[in-house]
């Protein structure tokens, strides 16, 4: 199974691995986590070892497919759309929009949600 590792950063408070999955799950310090898909471990390493993680993750990140993952107990708050609104494909370009395209589950949601 993956470990969790801690990050030093300002934008991302940790991240886990899975090697066989390729999948990288990011935890940031705004309190979202989301889950990258065919994510090659050179790019993990990268993140590890980069000088400033989050600046070498904004350079990266828009390669991958990504989900939205909920914690069992969070509660979501309805989001605020304004109409005609473009809706960009990643989530941290314009978070209001971007949260147009979530399907609006029920709480206690136990399973990730496509952001795509």
């Amino acid at each position: 199974m993956a470990q969790r590792v801690v990050v030093d950063s300002s934008a991302i408070e940790a991240g886990r691995y899975d090697q066989n999955e390729q999948t990288l799950d990011v935890k940031f310090r705004e309190g979202h986590s989301y889950r990258y898909m065919h994510v090659p471990e050179f790019v993990y390493r990268g993140l590890l070892n980069a000088e400033s993680a989050g600046a070498f993750w904004n350079a990266v990140k828009d390669q991958f497919e990504y989900v939205k993952l909920q914690l069992k107990n969070e509660v979501q708050p309805w989001p605020q759309i304004t109409a005609g609104t473009a809706v960009n494909s990643h989530p941290h370009k314009n978070e209001r929009t971007a949260k147009a395209r979530l399907h609006i589950a029920p709480l206690y949601q136990t399973t990730p949600v496509t952001a795509r």
